[in-house]
Protein backbone atom coordinates (compact mmCIF):
# COMPACT_ATOMS: atom_id res chain seq x y z
CA UNK A 1 0.00 0.00 0.00
CA UNK A 2 1.37 3.60 -1.07
CA UNK A 3 2.19 5.90 1.62
CA UNK A 4 0.44 9.39 2.17
CA UNK A 5 2.01 12.77 1.86
CA UNK A 6 5.73 13.37 0.13
CA UNK A 7 8.43 11.82 -0.40
CA UNK A 8 11.13 11.63 2.41
CA UNK A 9 14.08 14.09 1.74
CA UNK A 10 17.79 12.75 2.18
CA UNK A 11 20.09 13.65 4.97
CA UNK A 12 22.11 16.22 2.40
CA UNK A 13 18.65 18.18 0.89
CA UNK A 14 17.44 18.38 4.67
CA UNK A 15 21.09 19.89 5.88
CA UNK A 16 20.75 21.90 2.15
CA UNK A 17 17.44 23.44 3.34
CA UNK A 18 18.53 23.95 7.09
CA UNK A 19 21.58 25.58 5.77
CA UNK A 20 19.58 28.10 3.82
CA UNK A 21 17.09 29.56 6.36
CA UNK A 22 19.96 29.60 9.03
CA UNK A 23 22.09 32.27 6.49
CA UNK A 24 18.69 33.80 5.18
CA UNK A 25 17.86 34.31 9.39
CA UNK A 26 21.31 36.43 9.58
CA UNK A 27 20.10 39.13 7.67
CA UNK A 28 17.02 39.01 9.38
CA UNK A 29 18.01 39.67 12.30
CA UNK A 30 20.56 42.23 10.81
CA UNK A 31 17.06 43.90 9.59
CA UNK A 32 15.58 44.16 13.88
CA UNK A 33 14.62 47.92 14.41
CA UNK A 34 14.34 49.16 17.69
CA UNK A 35 10.31 48.32 17.56
CA UNK A 36 10.68 44.89 17.13
CA UNK A 37 12.76 44.25 19.53
CA UNK A 38 11.20 46.13 22.61
CA UNK A 39 7.55 47.33 21.45
CA UNK A 40 6.33 44.33 23.82
CA UNK A 41 7.96 46.27 26.88
CA UNK A 42 5.89 49.12 26.40
CA UNK A 43 4.56 51.06 29.35
CA UNK A 44 6.71 51.55 32.60
CA UNK A 45 6.75 48.77 34.28
CA UNK A 46 8.46 46.59 31.29
CA UNK A 47 7.53 42.64 33.13
CA UNK A 48 8.56 40.09 31.95
CA UNK A 49 12.09 38.69 30.45
CA UNK A 50 14.47 41.08 29.10
CA UNK A 51 14.41 40.90 24.74
CA UNK A 52 17.58 39.66 23.79
CA UNK A 53 19.89 42.42 22.47
CA UNK A 54 19.81 43.44 18.26
CA UNK A 55 24.00 42.08 18.26
CA UNK A 56 22.86 38.88 20.33
CA UNK A 57 20.61 37.58 18.49
CA UNK A 58 22.36 38.19 15.34
CA UNK A 59 25.48 36.25 17.08
CA UNK A 60 23.47 33.30 17.93
CA UNK A 61 22.11 33.26 14.17
CA UNK A 62 25.66 33.32 12.88
CA UNK A 63 26.21 30.44 15.46
CA UNK A 64 23.41 28.33 14.12
CA UNK A 65 24.35 28.69 10.72
CA UNK A 66 27.72 27.56 10.91
CA UNK A 67 26.84 24.60 12.77
CA UNK A 68 24.13 24.00 10.01
CA UNK A 69 26.93 24.57 7.38
CA UNK A 70 29.72 21.94 9.08
CA UNK A 71 26.46 19.81 9.22
CA UNK A 72 25.94 20.14 5.40
CA UNK A 73 29.47 19.99 4.59
CA UNK A 74 29.79 16.69 6.32
CA UNK A 75 26.62 15.25 4.80
CA UNK A 76 28.63 16.35 1.36
CA UNK A 77 31.16 14.36 2.08
CA UNK A 78 29.73 10.94 3.20
CA UNK A 79 27.66 11.20 -0.11
CA UNK A 80 31.38 11.88 -2.13
CA UNK A 81 29.85 15.32 -3.34
CA UNK A 82 32.14 18.18 -3.72
CA UNK A 83 30.54 21.97 -2.83
CA UNK A 84 31.24 24.63 -4.25
CA UNK A 85 33.37 27.89 -2.98
CA UNK A 86 32.25 29.70 0.10
CA UNK A 87 30.80 32.55 -1.71
CA UNK A 88 29.40 30.37 -4.44
CA UNK A 89 27.62 28.84 -1.93
CA UNK A 90 26.55 31.45 0.01
CA UNK A 91 24.99 33.03 -2.95
CA UNK A 92 23.07 29.91 -3.39
CA UNK A 93 22.01 29.41 0.38
CA UNK A 94 20.15 33.31 -0.45
CA UNK A 95 17.65 32.37 -2.73
CA UNK A 96 17.44 28.26 -2.17
CA UNK A 97 13.98 27.79 -1.76
CA UNK A 98 13.57 30.80 -0.16
CA UNK A 99 9.76 30.89 -0.77
CA UNK A 100 9.40 27.45 1.17
CA UNK A 101 6.92 27.10 4.03
CA UNK A 102 6.44 24.56 6.06
CA UNK A 103 3.16 23.66 7.49
CA UNK A 104 -0.27 24.08 6.36
CA UNK A 105 -0.49 26.66 3.49
CA UNK A 106 -1.95 30.27 5.33
CA UNK A 107 -5.65 31.17 4.57
CA UNK A 108 -6.01 33.78 2.15
CA UNK A 109 -6.91 36.94 3.22
CA UNK A 110 -9.07 38.13 0.63
CA UNK A 111 -11.05 35.27 1.10
CA UNK A 112 -10.71 35.27 4.92
CA UNK A 113 -12.14 39.50 3.80
CA UNK A 114 -14.97 37.63 2.13
CA UNK A 115 -16.10 35.31 4.78
CA UNK A 116 -15.97 38.37 7.19
CA UNK A 117 -17.94 40.94 5.07
CA UNK A 118 -20.41 38.08 4.56
CA UNK A 119 -21.17 37.04 8.19
CA UNK A 120 -21.45 40.96 8.97
CA UNK A 121 -24.08 41.95 6.11
CA UNK A 122 -26.07 38.88 8.29
CA UNK A 123 -25.81 40.78 11.49
CA UNK A 124 -26.45 43.52 9.76
CA UNK A 125 -29.74 42.09 8.06
CA UNK A 126 -30.94 41.03 11.43
CA UNK A 127 -30.59 44.34 13.06
CA UNK A 128 -32.77 45.81 10.11
CA UNK A 129 -35.68 43.09 10.97
CA UNK A 130 -35.38 42.97 14.45
CA UNK A 131 -37.14 45.62 16.41
CA UNK A 132 -34.86 48.32 18.05
CA UNK A 133 -33.09 46.89 21.34
CA UNK A 134 -33.58 50.65 23.15
CA UNK A 135 -37.20 49.63 22.85
CA UNK A 136 -36.93 47.06 25.50
CA UNK A 137 -34.16 48.61 27.49
CA UNK A 138 -35.08 48.62 31.05
CA UNK A 139 -31.99 50.52 32.32
CA UNK A 140 -29.83 47.69 33.94
CA UNK A 141 -26.41 46.66 32.19
CA UNK A 142 -24.69 48.61 29.45
CA UNK A 143 -26.78 50.65 26.92
CA UNK A 144 -27.55 48.74 23.69
CA UNK A 145 -27.09 50.28 20.29
CA UNK A 146 -30.24 51.72 18.50
CA UNK A 147 -31.09 50.32 14.88
CA UNK A 148 -29.27 53.17 13.29
CA UNK A 149 -26.53 52.58 15.35
CA UNK A 150 -25.93 49.27 14.42
CA UNK A 151 -26.59 50.05 10.61
CA UNK A 152 -23.24 52.69 11.01
CA UNK A 153 -21.34 49.92 12.35
CA UNK A 154 -22.09 47.43 10.41
CA UNK A 155 -21.65 49.21 7.18
CA UNK A 156 -18.44 50.51 8.55
CA UNK A 157 -16.54 47.33 9.27
CA UNK A 158 -18.13 45.82 5.88
CA UNK A 159 -16.83 48.83 4.39
CA UNK A 160 -13.33 48.68 5.66
CA UNK A 161 -12.97 45.19 4.46
CA UNK A 162 -13.69 46.31 1.17
CA UNK A 163 -11.03 48.67 1.46
CA UNK A 164 -8.65 46.33 2.39
CA UNK A 165 -9.84 43.53 -0.46
CA UNK A 166 -9.21 46.06 -2.67
CA UNK A 167 -5.78 47.07 -1.86
CA UNK A 168 -4.98 43.37 -2.23
CA UNK A 169 -6.74 43.19 -5.34
CA UNK A 170 -4.63 45.73 -6.94
CA UNK A 171 -1.24 44.03 -5.55
CA UNK A 172 -2.24 40.55 -6.58
CA UNK A 173 -0.44 38.31 -9.27
CA UNK A 174 -2.74 37.73 -12.56
CA UNK A 175 -3.10 34.01 -11.37
CA UNK A 176 -4.60 35.36 -8.05
CA UNK A 177 -7.28 37.40 -9.63
CA UNK A 178 -8.58 34.22 -11.86
CA UNK A 179 -8.60 32.10 -8.67
CA UNK A 180 -11.15 34.18 -7.35
CA UNK A 181 -13.04 33.95 -10.26
CA UNK A 182 -12.95 30.37 -10.56
CA UNK A 183 -13.80 30.22 -6.58
CA UNK A 184 -17.11 32.19 -7.36
CA UNK A 185 -17.60 30.47 -10.08
CA UNK A 186 -17.33 26.95 -8.19
CA UNK A 187 -19.68 28.68 -5.63
CA UNK A 188 -22.31 29.61 -7.51
CA UNK A 189 -22.37 26.22 -9.29
CA UNK A 190 -23.29 24.62 -5.73
CA UNK A 191 -26.30 26.35 -5.12
CA UNK A 192 -27.18 26.04 -8.15
CA UNK A 193 -26.86 22.28 -7.54
CA UNK A 194 -28.87 22.27 -4.88
CA UNK A 195 -31.27 24.63 -6.24
CA UNK A 196 -31.21 22.17 -8.87
CA UNK A 197 -31.82 19.03 -6.52
CA UNK A 198 -34.57 21.03 -4.50
CA UNK A 199 -36.85 21.90 -7.87
CA UNK A 200 -35.79 19.28 -10.23
CA UNK A 201 -38.23 20.08 -12.80
CA UNK A 202 -37.53 23.89 -13.32
CA UNK A 203 -35.52 23.91 -16.35
CA UNK A 204 -34.13 27.96 -16.26
CA UNK A 205 -31.83 26.09 -13.09
CA UNK A 206 -30.72 23.23 -15.18
CA UNK A 207 -29.71 26.02 -18.00
CA UNK A 208 -28.21 28.31 -15.33
CA UNK A 209 -25.92 25.35 -14.10
CA UNK A 210 -24.49 24.00 -17.50
CA UNK A 211 -23.57 27.64 -18.41
CA UNK A 212 -21.78 28.52 -15.00
CA UNK A 213 -20.33 24.71 -15.30
CA UNK A 214 -18.41 25.70 -18.46
CA UNK A 215 -17.23 28.90 -17.00
CA UNK A 216 -15.59 26.82 -14.14
CA UNK A 217 -13.76 24.52 -17.02
CA UNK A 218 -12.56 28.15 -18.48
CA UNK A 219 -11.69 29.67 -15.64
CA UNK A 220 -9.80 26.03 -14.11
CA UNK A 221 -7.72 26.17 -17.64
CA UNK A 222 -6.78 30.11 -17.90
CA UNK A 223 -5.71 29.51 -14.19
CA UNK A 224 -3.60 26.45 -14.67
CA UNK A 225 -2.02 28.19 -17.64
CA UNK A 226 -0.83 31.91 -15.79
CA UNK A 227 0.01 29.63 -13.00
CA UNK A 228 2.78 27.31 -15.25
CA UNK A 229 3.69 31.04 -17.44
CA UNK A 230 3.82 32.58 -13.71
CA UNK A 231 5.98 29.25 -12.29
CA UNK A 232 8.09 29.50 -16.04
CA UNK A 233 9.05 33.00 -15.48
CA UNK A 234 10.15 32.62 -11.73
CA UNK A 235 12.32 29.59 -12.36
CA UNK A 236 14.08 31.28 -15.31
CA UNK A 237 14.89 34.53 -12.66
CA UNK A 238 16.01 31.88 -9.94
CA UNK A 239 17.97 30.29 -12.35
CA UNK A 240 19.80 33.91 -13.54
CA UNK A 241 20.38 34.56 -9.88
CA UNK A 242 21.72 31.03 -8.91
CA UNK A 243 24.15 30.59 -11.22
CA UNK A 244 27.68 30.48 -10.45
CA UNK A 245 29.94 33.29 -11.03
CA UNK A 246 33.42 34.15 -10.18
CA UNK A 247 34.02 37.70 -8.28
CA UNK A 248 36.43 38.88 -11.40
CA UNK A 249 33.13 38.18 -13.59
CA UNK A 250 30.54 40.06 -11.13
CA UNK A 251 33.01 42.80 -10.97
CA UNK A 252 34.08 43.50 -14.48
CA UNK A 253 30.64 42.42 -16.47
CA UNK A 254 29.44 45.45 -18.30
CA UNK A 255 26.20 46.63 -17.93
CA UNK A 256 23.38 47.12 -20.64
CA UNK A 257 21.05 50.45 -20.14
CA UNK A 258 17.94 48.08 -20.41
CA UNK A 259 19.71 46.35 -17.07
CA UNK A 260 19.62 49.71 -15.11
CA UNK A 261 16.22 50.85 -16.62
CA UNK A 262 14.51 47.44 -15.17
CA UNK A 263 15.50 48.38 -11.67
CA UNK A 264 14.99 52.15 -11.85
CA UNK A 265 11.08 53.60 -11.99
CA UNK A 266 10.44 55.48 -14.73
CA UNK A 267 8.27 58.03 -12.32
CA UNK A 268 10.84 59.37 -11.09
CA UNK A 269 13.91 62.60 -11.86
CA UNK A 270 17.09 62.24 -12.63
CA UNK A 271 18.50 62.75 -8.77
CA UNK A 272 15.97 60.81 -7.71
CA UNK A 273 16.96 57.95 -9.58
CA UNK A 274 20.98 58.87 -8.43
CA UNK A 275 19.81 58.67 -4.91
CA UNK A 276 17.62 55.73 -5.32
CA UNK A 277 21.11 54.03 -7.00
CA UNK A 278 23.25 54.80 -4.72
CA UNK A 279 20.79 53.45 -1.68
CA UNK A 280 20.79 49.84 -3.23
CA UNK A 281 24.76 50.04 -3.77
CA UNK A 282 25.05 50.91 0.15
CA UNK A 283 22.80 47.99 0.64
CA UNK A 284 25.03 45.53 -1.62
CA UNK A 285 28.04 46.74 0.19
CA UNK A 286 26.98 45.96 3.43
CA UNK A 287 25.71 42.68 2.42
CA UNK A 288 29.49 42.05 1.26
CA UNK A 289 30.98 43.29 4.29
CA UNK A 290 28.57 40.54 5.78
CA UNK A 291 29.82 38.16 3.62
CA UNK A 292 33.23 38.68 4.31
CA UNK A 293 32.96 38.39 7.77
CA UNK A 294 32.00 34.94 7.62
CA UNK A 295 34.47 34.04 5.43
CA UNK A 296 37.14 35.30 7.59
CA UNK A 297 34.90 33.31 10.21
CA UNK A 298 35.28 30.22 8.37
CA UNK A 299 38.34 30.39 7.07
CA UNK A 300 39.45 30.82 11.49
CA UNK A 301 37.38 27.85 11.96
CA UNK A 302 39.58 25.58 9.27
CA UNK A 303 42.85 26.79 11.31
CA UNK A 304 41.53 26.25 14.47
CA UNK A 305 40.35 22.88 13.33
CA UNK A 306 43.73 22.14 12.14
CA UNK A 307 45.27 22.54 15.45
CA UNK A 308 43.05 20.73 17.24
CA UNK A 309 43.29 17.92 14.88
CA UNK A 310 47.71 18.29 15.27
CA UNK A 311 46.88 18.64 19.00
CA UNK A 312 45.04 15.17 18.96
CA UNK A 313 47.83 13.59 16.51
CA UNK A 314 50.37 14.56 19.46
CA UNK A 315 48.30 13.05 22.00
CA UNK A 316 47.79 9.90 20.17
CA UNK A 317 51.73 9.70 19.57
CA UNK A 318 52.84 10.16 23.16
CA UNK A 319 50.17 7.97 24.35
CA UNK A 320 51.50 5.25 21.94
CA UNK A 321 55.16 5.62 23.33
CA UNK A 322 53.88 5.28 27.10
CA UNK A 323 52.08 2.28 26.18
CA UNK A 324 55.15 1.03 24.21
Amino acid sequence: MASAGRAPLSKLEKAKRKASRDYRKIFEKRALTYDDIYEKRSGNKNMGRKPISKTEQIKRAKNDFLKSLSEHRAEARNESISLPGIRTLLREYKSYRANDSAGRKGSDRVITLSKYIDKEQIKLDKAMSEPCPLETYNGRGRKPMSRDEKKVHYEAKIQEAHDEINELLAKAVPSQLIYYKLREARAEVRRLKKLSIAQPLDDMIKDHLRIHEDKVAELQKEYDYQVHMENKGTKRTLASVTKPLSNSVLENEPLDRSDIKAVVPTNLSEHEVIELLKEQQNKLDEEMRILDELEETLRRKAQVLKQKRELQEAIDIKQRQLIN
